[in-house]
């Protein structure tokens, strides 16, 4: 993997900060909080501010979306799709499987464990060419739902009667 490459990891819970800078300390990683340390000069940042999720995606190379190797249920996957990011997620996506169905294939991979996960991202970080049409892939399909809601209302409205 090339050195240039950085792991930005935004913990759900802000109160479990602490714990994965501990958890990625123990594995021998250095590890530095957006809000201090110089993030910039570590491998890893953890997210320790609100409201910096979206731009942390637009920054992205590929996005993996947590939550989604335990029966959690996963994340959001759209948000990082709507950047035009390939977005990567395991097998527990209960939460959230009309996104899956949507995604997958049109920008969205889903992975069977942390070795696969490794294996794909790999596999494209050597093509970045691959990166961007994948990304590109995501996008798309997030912009065919957009206005779902809004059609589903027009929808129903048709169906009722006139007010007289």
């Amino acid at each position: 993997v090339a050195p240039s490459l950085k792991l930005v990891v935004a913990p759900r819970y802000l109160e479990r900060t602490e714990r994965v800078v501990q958890l990625g300390r123990d594995a021998g990683l250095h590890v530095g909080l957006r809000s201090k340390e110089n993030p910039e000069q570590a491998p890893v940042v953890v997210l320790d501010t609100i409201g910096e999720l979206a731009r942390a995606y637009r920054l992205a190379t590929i996005v993996f979306v947590g939550g989604s190797f335990t029966t959690r249920g996963g994340q959001n996957i759209l948000e990082p799709a709507a950047q035009g990011k390939p977005v990567l997620f395991g097998p527990h996506m209960e939460n959230f499987r009309d996104s899956v169905q949507v995604l997958v294939g049109r920008g969205g991979i889903q992975v069977n464990d942390v070795a696969h996960l490794v294996r794909v991202m790999s596999e494209l970080l050597e093509r970045p060419e691959s990166i961007e049409s994948v990304g590109e892939l995501a996008r798309a399909a997030v912009r065919q739902i957009s206005g779902a809601s809004d059609r589903n209302v027009d929808a129903l409205a048709a169906l009722l009667p006139v007010p007289k």
